[in-house]
């Protein structure tokens, strides 16, 4: 079985933990802290703000992401990748592979 492994999932593992970091920041439960599935499909206040606190930290992080990369292209900035080895790249996909497993 072949796993290809590039940025998109170290880029989800940021963004959840980001998430997860703000939640609790903000009085939430985490899931190892006692919300069952119960809770999530229910009507209950406190676990649907904690959603839209969730939500509202992926949306802002994928917007902020997204200026920066404007702007990245805007200033015509691509040239820097030219200064990245390739074991540089070899040793960031790796790693993202460990981290992912």
């Amino acid at each position: 079985m072949l796993f290809l492994v590039g940025t998109f999932p170290v880029l989800s593992l940021l963004v959840g933990q980001a998430v997860l970091r703000i939640t609790e920041e903000a009085g939430c439960q985490t899931p190892t802290q006692g919300i069952t599935e119960t809770d999530i499909f229910s009507s209950n206040k406190e676990v649907l703000e904690c959603e839209t606190i969730g939500a509202s930290v992926a949306v802002t992080l994928a917007f902020m992401a997204g200026i920066i990369m404007i702007l990245a292209g805007l200033l015509q900035l691509g040239f820097v990748t030219l200064f990245l080895s390739d074991p540089l790249i070899s040793g960031y996909t790796c790693a993202a592979a460990f981290t992912i497993l």
